[in-house]
């Protein structure tokens, strides 16, 4: 009885370690050197217009939340590319993407 549960937990196991390792492989590394603390970057544009010296409190507690942030980043051309052939692949009926085209998934 042990076996019968043992054998599909060790198969769904194997499985996600090949599928974790294949996401590892398949982003490449964006970040390729030591990120220095002394270098800013001023993003024009990105900034409440009440930001201003004259309103600053100082620091904000370690505790304190932050709901209303929202950090937007850019895909890679290849991120890209792979993202819209999903979403165009999703808008197929006879894909394996499409929704509820997985057993469970309701449309």
């Amino acid at each position: 009885m042990v076996f019968r549960k043992t054998i599909p937990a060790l198969v769904a196991f194997a499985l996600l370690c090949g599928l974790a390792a294949a996401q590892r492989n398949a982003i490449p590394v964006r970040i390729n050197q030591t990120i220095d603390e002394g270098k800013h970057a001023v993003l024009r544009g990105n900034t409440y217009p009440l930001a201003l010296p004259k309103f600053d409190r100082g620091p904000a507690p370690p505790d304190l939340p932050l709901d209303r942030v929202l950090l937007v980043l850019q895909r890679s051309p290849e991120q890209e590319a792979v993202l819209k052939s999903l979403l165009e692949q999703q808008q197929q009926k006879s894909s394996p993407s499409a929704p509820g085209s997985r057993p469970g998934v309701g449309r």
